[in-house]
């Protein structure tokens, strides 16, 4: 019997985290791409933090990617994730 590892999802697929910059879909929107990270077995900090970026708009990315918390050189996801809640 054949296992496949679980792989992210694509962003603009149907089923894929969707943020619409509501500040009060935040919580959801982290929370669902958690638990997309975690099935994909993803620890690297970094990477978590860039899947999250994969899912919302190019306006948004482009800001949270200067947050210092996605650009020091040890990222920490949780830290990022508490610096873009407001």
């Amino acid at each position: 019997m054949s296992t496949h590892a679980f792989q992210m999802l694509l962003c603009n697929t149907p089923t894929a985290p969707k943020f619409d910059s509501t500040p009060r879909d935040l919580v959801r929107y982290f929370e669902d791409v958690s638990e997309l990270l975690n099935a994909a077995n993803i620890t690297d900090e970094g990477k978590r933090i860039k899947a999250a970026l994969r899912y919302i708009h190019r306006d948004d990315a482009e800001m949270w990617e200067t947050l210092d918390e996605a650009t020091v050189p040890s990222p920490n996801y949780e830290n990022f994730v508490k610096a873009v809640k407001p």
